[in-house]
């Protein structure tokens, strides 16, 4: 009865510090089973903020974009340029409405872009919407 009682506390003890290697291994690689071109704050970074084209380095003074609920919407046309989509591997798509007085150009440059981050330079939350490696529009973030 012992030698069986002795047994089971062996089987245990491997069992538990069996689990406790597997578990410290995942642990350990977990952070590598995220891909590394997603990014969960993407949507929330771009959405909280007001943005301003950034032209020769320097914020267009009174040009602003906000992005929100699908909707792009620019402080130089009354409405919005379009509707969005933008997603946590970074793929951003814009599909234009109605033309605006003073939105044209922006739309026609939004309607190229393909993918988007967020970065932060200088103190300020940076949007960079590019399309094929090539930087279509810098934006900053206020606010």
């Amino acid at each position: 009865m012992l030698g069986m009682f002795v047994k089971v506390i062996v089987a245990l003890a491997v069992v538990f510090v069996g689990m406790g290697l597997v578990v410290k291994g995942v642990g350990a690689h977990v952070g590598s089973l995220v891909h590394p071109g997603i990014d969960l704050s993407l949507t929330q970074d771009v959405t909280d903020h007001t943005w301003t084209p950034v032209l020769k380095g320097h914020p267009a003074q009174g040009k602003r974009l906000r992005f929100g609920a699908g909707q792009v919407h620019s402080s130089t046309c009354k409405g919005d340029l379009g509707s969005y989509s933008l997603h946590i591997d970074h793929r951003f798509s814009f599909q234009r409405e109605r033309a605006c007085p003073g939105g044209r150009t922006m739309q026609h440059l939004l309607s190229r872009v393909t993918r988007a981050s967020v970065s932060t330079e200088d103190g300020h939350q940076v949007l960079v919407l590019s399309s094929d490696d090539h930087t279509l529009l810098t934006l900053r973030g206020h606010g």
